[in-house]
């Protein structure tokens, strides 16, 4: 049994790679190896082999149907083998089949109801099936199976919180229920943290790395998200155009609103620049009586602490849009603002359009509740071709809440708002 313990292992190593040319050689070479279950005599060697070349042959890209042809075999040898139910349940998602892969689930957690890769499989699958749901249009729907998702994920890790892909996909179903709530951030928060406890029992996983880069980078922690990125990139050379894209859009807007709040350039630097953007703005302790808002106040009085109502009154932070300096189609939207001081500030807000405010636009974002204030450096590490990196920056930053906003005046309408959406490893 020793020989096919190295070569799961080697198996195992395969799964974590994108498909490529190297892959594919290794693949190949792996194939070769394993002995012809249709020699061996002893039952349980034989279904593992089968098993084992059934599960390699599905790391291909197309389809092959003589890895079910192999699991089937397996199956039929050993039918109350709850993981040879996950690797059929694996083959017909292969095939984009997820109603057989659930009920292979099904059969799996029958025979045994703590069997985690049938947990994490069926999280992920519910999953799948969430974003079907919303496609066509089965919004309750889709909150009931991701609700089911996170719970049969969160009974994985609850079996064996020593075994890292049952937090990694913990991470993601919380990632997705955080998606669907519309950027909530106290899911991703929780995502990250089980991506970390994932990193810690595991941190040769580039799915792993690569999604705490996607969940870092979501909520705004640039530095730690180049850092993901960059591992993961080490760990599978296959994923380098992703990754350094994603760091070298966070730099682009890093480095965009360095160079425009830069007194001696850019607009900072304009003779206009006080009466453009910040001497239009209400006074501090003046009050909006026809919007019947609290008192105003600038961005020292909330920044770093938390914000207090003044006498029993909502505070609001009034400010004038600079400049939008995130790439449009990327969610969060991130603008640099400017308030009445002329001190300059990020601000990001999720589930809007890029066309939510303008240059010249003034914002209004109330304190507390709509919003949360605070100075964040971003250490940015050095990469070769990607401009702005291998510097720091640090800017204070506004995470809004769009509903909470009003812009000149008004809310944002309808029509600005934007369902958002994330891409990450095995997000399935």
């Amino acid at each position: 049994m020793a020989d096919i313990d190295a070569l799961e292992a080697r198996f195992k190593a395969l799964s974590f790679l994108n498909y490529g040319p190297d892959q594919k050689d290794k693949l190949e070479a792996l194939l070769k190896d394993i002995p012809n279950p249709d020699t061996i005599t002893d039952r349980a060697k034989k279904v593992r082999l089968l098993l084992l070349r059934g599960k390699t042959c599905l790391l291909k890209p197309a389809f092959d149907k003589g890895a079910e042809a192999d699991i089937a075999k397996a199956l039929k040898l050993a039918p109350d083998d709850a993981i040879a139910w996950v690797a059929i349940s694996e083959a017909a998602w292969k095939k984009n089949n997820l109603t057989e892969a659930k009920e292979a689930l099904d059969s799996a957690l029958r025979i045994n109801d703590k069997c985690q890769p049938a947990l994490c499989q069926l999280s992920r699958i519910l999953r799948a099936q969430a974003g079907t749901a919303v496609a066509k249009g089965k919004c309750d729907e889709q909150a009931a199976l991701l609700d089911t998702a996170l719970l049969k994920a969160k009974a994985a890790v609850a079996i064996d919180p020593a075994d890292y892909e049952s937090w990694a996909c913990l991470g993601l179903a919380l990632m997705q229920n955080s998606v669907a709530a519309g950027m909530n951030g106290a899911d991703l928060n929780k995502a990250l943290a089980a991506l970390t406890q994932a990193q810690r029992r595991n941190d040769k996983d580039p799915d792993v790395e690569y999604n705490l880069g996607v969940a870092a980078g979501a909520l705004g922690q640039y530095s730690a998200m180049a850092k993901h990125y960059l591992r993961a990139m080490e760990l599978d050379p296959g994923l380098k155009k992703n990754a350094t894209g994603m760091v070298e859009l966070a730099c682009s807007l890093l480095r965009n609103a360095a160079d425009i709040s830069n007194p001696e350039k850019g607009v900072a630097a304009e003779k206009t620049f006080r009466k453009k953007f910040c001497e239009k703005l209400p006074e501090v302790g003046s009050k909006d009586m026809k919007a019947s808002l609290g008192s105003f106040v600038n961005l020292t009085d909330v920044l770093d602490k938390p914000a207090k109502k003044v006498g029993g009154e909502q505070t609001w932070l009034a400010m004038t849009v600079v400049s939008l300096v995130s790439n449009e189609a990327v969610q969060p939207m991130v603008w640099l603002c400017v308030d009445r001081s002329c001190t300059f500030v990020l601000v990001s807000v999720y589930r809007v359009l890029h066309t939510a405010m303008a240059m010249g636009d003034v914002i209004m974002v109330p304190f507390p509740g709509g919003a949360t204030a605070q100075t964040e450096t971003h250490a940015m590490p050095a990469i070769e071709g990607v401009k702005g990196s291998g510097a720091t920056y640090t800017f204070p930053t506004i995470r809004a809440e769009p509903v909470m906003l009003v812009v000149n005046g008004s809310s944002i309408p309808s029509a600005k708002f934007h369902v958002p959406s994330i891409a990450t490893r095995h997000f399935q």
